[in-house]
């Protein structure tokens, strides 16, 4: 006999990833794991599962040999794609084949906790016009700048069924991939492009692709690049003229930039990915998990955060809008940095805590309880020697930056480890 309909399938190759959302998820959800080289066939033939979490192969092509065979023996129950592939072609394709929502890797929590708590409850069918228009803008979670016009008529209200043999792809999409942090860079169709542009217009395009989700008004930009200029807007037109034209010669049929109600937009055919979108959602997604769970399971995307900052946001670029973000990812690195070194010092990994708190310095010399933090370390390792010339360094750039001396807490520890 087949058991309640209450079951969440999680199903994946890739252990790490699987580990972490099983851990979270098993605490709201009745939930099973599974690889693909377990008989999942038997265990759905024998429980009814009400929800299948599918994560992702690295290539697409094995992910949807995997959801083709899944949609053969899961029946009705709905699936939901988890992966780190962005390919718009590989979204909507995976939409064909049946899935019924799909979730970006770094997973947001929140978001993967809402979607289950959704697909769970009963279906609701849209059928009236209105309503499937309305439905086909929930591809924009998916398709960033996405238009109905990108995908075939029969798709324009997500599938609630498979849909087999179709191959469905928008050949008139281009893909741009931006990095923020350190040497501003951009990739258009895997070509460097952003040496193309002059200092100004460079900073002008940062902006605009910094802030692609949105319209912004030509007034705002030229008040923000050229104020108190009689000529903003020309200078602003020139600039705009500029960055279309070499956009042009890269791809001559499609628009990059469009004037739309007085506001630049960018054309919803150009699917941009950038560094700093991605740094946000892991720090969103380790700041959950560790709420959720505990600090040591958010490890890995405290990590990333560290990985992705390869120096500080736009580096090159001063203005007034890049100094505010600046500060902003310097705040989420060095709070990922604590985390890490918190972490490890929590498991007795002293060398690893050693590493963040270094990291930590390189950015801000004068952190006080980042020396103290060392001083511990070095200490657990019986390095003594260590704690006094940490203390040492910690008194000279306190004195050369600050023009200050430790305080009475960082004093007396040192006190306190000689001692001990």
């Amino acid at each position: 006999m087949k058991t309640k309909k209450q079951n969440l399938l999680l199903i994946s190759h890739e252990k790490q990833l699987s580990n972490k959302l099983y851990t979270v998820l098993r605490q709201i959800f009745l939930i099973e794991q599974l690889t693909y080289d377990q008989d999942c066939v038997a265990y759905m033939n024998t429980n009814e599962v009400a929800l299948i979490l599918l994560i992702g192969c690295q290539s697409p092509q094995d992910t949807h040999v995997k959801l083709k065979a899944l949609r053969s023996i899961s029946g009705i129950s709905p699936i939901i794609l988890i992966s780190d592939i962005s390919n718009p072609k590989f979204i909507i394709q995976s939409f064909r084949l049946g899935i019924v929502d799909f979730i970006q890797v770094p997973v947001d929590m929140s978001e993967l906790i809402s979607v289950i708590h959704r697909e769970l409850k009963p279906t609701v069918i849209l059928q009236s016009p209105q309503k499937e228009v309305g439905a086909a803008g929930l591809w924009t979670k998916y398709i960033p700048n996405f238009t109905k016009e990108l995908l075939p008529e029969e798709l324009s209200v997500i599938p609630r069924t498979p849909l087999f043999g179709i191959d469905v792809a928008p050949d008139s999409v281009a893909f741009l991939e931006v990095q923020f942090f350190g040497k501003f860079s951009i990739h258009f169709e895997n070509q460097n492009i952003e040496n193309l542009f002059s200092k100004r217009t460079k900073s002008l395009l940062a902006f605009l692709l910094y802030n692609y989700k949105k319209p912004i008004s030509r007034d705002k930009l030229a008040e923000l690049f050229w104020p108190y200029h009689a000529t903003a807007k020309n200078n602003l037109n020139v600039a705009i003229h500029g960055i279309r034209k070499i956009f042009n010669n890269l791809l001559p049929d499609i628009p990059i930039i469009n004037l739309e109600n007085d506001c630049y937009v960018f054309t919803p055919n150009l699917i941009i990915q950038t560094d700093a979108e991605r740094v946000e959602q892991l720090y969103r997604s380790a700041k959950a998990i560790a709420n959720n769970v505990n600090t040591t399971q958010a490890a890995g995307d405290f990590q990333t955060v560290v990985s992705h900052y390869k120096g500080d946001f736009l580096e090159g670029i001063y203005e007034p809008w890049t100094e505010r973000k600046r500060d902003h990812y310097r705040e989420i690195y060095l709070y990922s940095l604590n985390q890490l070194s918190n972490i490890y010092f929590q498991v007795e990994q002293f060398f690893e805590a050693i590493k963040y708190n270094e990291m930590m310095l390189e950015k801000d010399a004068c952190m006080e309880e980042v020396h103290r933090k060392l001083m511990i370390c070095y200490h657990r390792l019986n390095r003594n020697i260590k704690v006094i010339r940490q203390y040492q360094k910690c008194e000279k750039a306190l004195a050369s930056e600050m023009g200050i001396v430790p305080s009475k807490k960082t004093v007396e520890l040192l006190e306190e480890l000689r001692r001990a």
